[in-house]
Formats: C-alpha cells, sequence, structure tokens
C-alpha cells in the first residue's frame, strides 16, 4: 500500500504517537489516532481508513479481535494486528478476523514498512 490513510487502535499513546510520526514520514496519512477498541470503530465507521493497525489486547481484554470483527462485517478494511504476545497469531480467534498481518512489539521500521508494502493498494 503506498501513501494510503491509516487508522492506529492503540491504548499507548506514546507508542500511537510514535508510530504516527514514523508513517508520516514515510508519507502516509494517519486519519486518527484511537485509545480503545470502541473508539476505534466508531472511528473507522467515520473515516473508512485504507488500513487499520490495531493492539490485539487492550486492559487485558481481546477487545482488538472484537473491534476487527465489527469493522470487517461493515467493510473490508485490511487490518494489521500490533502484539507483544506472538503466540497470538495462531489463536483461533484472531484467525477467524482474516488479519493481514501481525507486527510484534516494540515495533520496528522493517517490519511496520514491510507489512504495510504487502497490502494492496486501492487505486
Amino acid at each position: 500500500m503506498k501513501n494510503g490513510t491509516i487508522l492506529i487502535i492503540e491504548e499507548e499513546v506514546i507508542i500511537a504517537m510514535e508510530m504516527k510520526m514514523r508513517l508520516e514520514a514515510h508519507g502516509y496519512e494517519v486519519v486518527s489516532l484511537a485509545k480503545s477498541a470502541e473508539d476505534g470503530v466508531r472511528l473507522a465507521t467515520k473515516l473508512r481508513p485504507d488500513l487499520i493497525l490495531t493492539e490485539i489486547i487492550f486492559k487485558g481484554e481481546l477487545e482488538g479481535i472484537n473491534a476487527v470483527s465489527r469493522i470487517k462485517k461493515l467493510y473490508q478494511t485490511p487490518v494489521i494486528y500490533l502484539t507483544t504476545l506472538s503466540y497470538l497469531e495462531t489463536d483461533p480467534r484472531i484467525t477467524a478476523t482474516k488479519p493481514d498481518g501481525f507486527i510484534s512489539k516494540p515495533v520496528d521500521d522493517e517490519k511496520l514498512f514491510k507489512a504495510i508494502n504487502k497490502i494492496p493498494s486501492k487505486h
């Protein structure tokens, strides 16, 4: 995906802001930051981003999965999960949401942009 719009759903504000700066430095437009899964669903519905980067676990719950399920029922927005727990990549609840990728936290630029570049552009 080249120069598309991105929504970041991440409860850690510092992590979200850091990713936003890195993405914008590479020509991507971060349309918004959401601190909760619920805000993420609301913003995804309103803004219709080209890609969503989302945490899986919010405050100890697997709310990221529920948010992605709700968003994907409405739109076919590509989603890349962010996680510190690599074993979640094979969790059936997560694979059922058909994610477009996983990035281990802390996120490094090489992995971030490699995952994003695998997403087909809309145009």
